[in-house]
């Protein structure tokens, strides 16, 4: 009796594990993750290499995201072009994405094609080809994206702007795609380097997500990628740290093409990796504060009826530091001159009294909650949340247990970051804010 007892206990201290998923590690360092989800005959295959666009060099700005459209062009065994178009035959979908932190690549296939997205991955993680002529014609195509993306686009402008004033002497303050004039410079031979330097085992993850038994990819994967020598590829290097914000920092853009005035504050705060505690109340705070049923959303749209929209988002999982954004699409009779009292207002308005309540936790901690389980039980969630947190530095135990610790995140704890990092008193206050506005 004692001994079932004990089991239980250890049993409730346990933290439930979202995943459930089973890891190894190569002899090459790559590390295999598996999600068994039997639901559907189909399997994800996603491999996550911890190198992004913070990992450029300064004046080569756009070159991971160049890299990953090369990928694309043939290896060894697949000529060019094939990669997608063999997914595709053989009813499947199949995509790339780059963020400062890492580059992603994926497929989702009929869980027999497994091996065979496996070995196409694998080749072009070692025999990448592509000629000088495919590599200049694929750099038109990505300076044509950055036009239509963000050299078209005045919102895109101001946030590339506000951005790199925040990460001042930081990577993260470069845009993704480059900068125009730095993509023109590009050269094939770059991104052959790049590619040499940090595309190998040590730097990739590999996370199947599926209709598959763990132990039976494990030895897919050892007999496949783990056969793949490191070549003497780097490591990513020691990213330099961010200077302070001096006085009050304001980016007004005046645009032809805004049908609108939009307002934004962008505030630099730690991630999950950062500051662990203070990542888990910014979390609830971001969900208690945003969307169409939040704090600020009620008090700008509902009560006040001074804003269209309203959006508050804290995107948590980064290498570095990562940020908190405010935006607010003002009416048109409303003096934008206001907004940053207004809004301030509203952030101050929440850590006194009953500005949060209990309630207001418990819901958004079971909405974050339920969000995950939801995810866990699709067939790409698994793979795409477990790769994006190990490779932004999360441990696995981390990765399968974080939404749970959530749990012990009290109200003192929420209204804590908001002071902490939101309001302009504190010694941990680095924002400044961004305005849109029709050029008339």
């Amino acid at each position: 009796m004692l001994s079932t007892s004990t089991q239980a206990q250890e049993a409730e201290s346990t933290p439930q594990k979202i995943y459930d998923a089973k890891s190894i590690t190569l002899p090459n360092a790559m590390q295999v993750v598996v999600v068994e989800n039997p639901r559907t005959p189909a399997v994800t295959h996603m491999v996550w290499y911890r190198v992004g666009a913070a990992d450029e060099a300064i004046g080569h700005s756009g070159l991971a995201h160049y890299l990953e459209h090369l990928m694309f062009k043939g290896s060894k065994l697949v000529p060019d072009g094939d990669f997608s178009q063999k997914v595709k035959s053989w009813g499947g979908n199949d995509n790339a994405f780059t963020s400062w932190d890492f580059t992603a690549y994926f497929q989702t296939v009929p869980k027999d094609k497994l091996q065979n997205v496996m070995l196409m991955e694998a080749d072009r993680m070692q025999h990448l080809i592509f000629t000088d002529e495919e590599a200049l014609t694929e750099r038109d195509v990505i300076i044509q994206e950055r036009r239509q993306r963000t050299d078209s686009n005045p919102s895109a402008q101001l946030s590339e702007a506000m951005r790199a004033a925040l990460f001042t002497n930081h990577p993260y303050g470069r845009p993704i795609i480059g900068w125009d004039q730095e993509l023109q410079l590009l050269t094939p031979q770059s991104a052959r380097d790049f590619y040499k330097k940090y595309y190998a085992p040590q730097n990739a993850i590999l996370v199947v997500s599926g209709d598959v038994d763990a132990k039976d990819v494990f030895e897919m994967a050892a007999n496949i990628y783990g056969k793949i020598d490191n070549g003497g590829a780097a490591m990513r290097s020691e990213w330099p740290s961010v200077p302070e914000i001096y006085g009050t920092v304001n980016i007004h853009h005046e645009h032809s093409n805004a049908k609108q005035t939009l307002w934004r504050k962008l505030y630099r705060v730690p991630s999950i990796g950062q500051n662990y505690n203070d990542a888990m109340a910014l979390t609830i705070a971001a969900e208690i504060i945003g969307g169409n049923t939040g704090k600020l959303y009620e008090r700008f749209v509902i009560e006040d009826q001074v804003a269209s929209t309203t959006s508050f988002y804290y995107g948590g999982i980064n290498v570095d530091d990562t940020t908190v954004s405010i935006g607010v699409t003002p009416k048109d009779n409303i003096d934008v001159a206001q907004l940053p009292d207004m809004v301030e207002g509203v952030l101050t308005s929440l850590i006194e009294g009953e500005g949060i309540t209990d309630e207001d936790v418990q819901q958004a901690v079971s909405k974050l909650i339920d969000e995950s389980v939801y995810e866990r039980d699709s067939l790409t969630g698994p793979a795409m949340m477990l790769g994006y947190q190990l490779a932004t530095g999360l441990t696995l135990d981390q990765a399968e247990t974080w939404i749970h610790d959530l749990n012990e995140v009290d109200v003192e704890d929420v209204k804590g970051v908001i002071e902490k990092y939101l309001l302009p008193e504190s010694q941990n206050y680095h924002a400044l804010t961004g305005m849109l506005t029709p050029e008339d």
